[in-house]
């Protein structure tokens, strides 16, 4: 393959032990639609996919797995080599989900699961928000044990590049976008999920709609140092974290690019305009679901976390 693998970050896919609250959220305030309910789950979009966010019933709040979309069937077919290459386990050599024709999943280091898929729908009709609706699905920012083993895999397999180095933390790029994938140190869990939304008018528009219901925004409206994107960030019922962000640097030139390393004390690297910083912020959002290897079944099946 002349180009990267991966060309954009699809979806998540989350355990929520109170699925309704979670759906009711994810349709007031984010204002995403329903596309699809099964016994199981729901999947919501914002858009023309079939879906850009999963809620899967579970006993506990967890992350199921992170979606990425193939640069089509001979990335795939890539991917595949590379991870047998590379010693990774092929957890399935279909996707989860049967609204997707072709893909597999791949379990990366510490449990994490990837879905990478070519071929999803884009049929979905559209519709009128009650929420905030974003453009699309961003990024996700994970901690793990060992980072720079997560930098290794997403480099070696799915043609990852460092956008970013946080005191070794790492934010890493599958197309234009300065990252795709953050990472950070700590139990293996799911920090937070972003969606790009157009501006800034969004991002009040979020925490109007938030303290409409009586709550708060987490933190922001906010610069960051790494990736230079305006960022509000709320935490759902399932416990994850999510961002609204706008204005995020772009990449284009990834030969003559320099990561910059930041210095983790300093909180130029997360807030350029305030040294406030949520204590903790690190430590939010919700595990990465044990035994990820026993759950490689297909979506129509009941899913909890061991």
């Amino acid at each position: 393959m002349n180009r990267p693998v991966i060309s954009a970050i699809g979806h998540v896919a989350i355990l929520a032990a109170d699925l309704e609250a979670a759906v009711h959220n994810a349709t007031t305030i984010m204002g995403l639609r329903v596309s699809e309910r099964r016994e199981d789950g729901v999947d919501l979009t914002h858009g023309a996919p079939h879906h850009s966010l999963q809620y899967l019933a579970g006993e506990t709040d967890a992350l199921h797995h992170i979606g990425l979309v193939a640069a089509g069937s001979t990335a795939l077919q890539e991917i595949h080599s590379r991870a047998d290459d590379a010693g990774f386990k092929i957890v399935r050599e279909t996707p989860f989900d049967d609204s997707i024709p072709e893909g597999l999943v791949l379990a990366g280091p510490e449990g994490f699961q990837f879905e990478i898929y070519c071929g999803m729908s884009e049929g979905q009709p559209a519709y009128s928000p009650t929420g905030v609706k974003p453009t699309r699905f961003g990024h996700v920012n994970v901690t793990l044990g060992d980072p720079a083993a997560m930098r290794d895999f997403l480099q070696r397999v799915l043609d990852f590049r460092i956008s970013d180095e946080v005191a070794g933390g790492f934010f890493m790029r599958c197309n234009v976008d300065h990252h795709g994938i953050g990472m950070f140190a700590g139990p293996p869990a799911l920090n937070h999920y972003a969606w790009e939304v157009q501006s800034t008018v969004e991002l009040g528009q979020l925490g109007d709609r938030i303290d409409e219901i009586g709550g708060s925004l987490l933190y922001g409206p906010v610069r960051h140092g790494a990736g230079n994107n305006i960022a509000a960030y709320y935490q759902e019922p399932s416990g994850a974290v999510v961002e609204y962000y706008c204005d995020m640097e772009r990449i284009y030139d990834d030969a003559s690019y320099q990561p910059p390393a930041w210095d983790f004390e300093s909180h130029k690297w997360m807030s350029r305009w305030a040294p406030f910083v949520p204590a903790d912020f690190l430590s939010l959002g919700v595990p990465r679901v044990d035994g990820s290897d026993d759950l490689a079944g297909t979506l129509a099946t009941p899913i909890t976390a061991a």
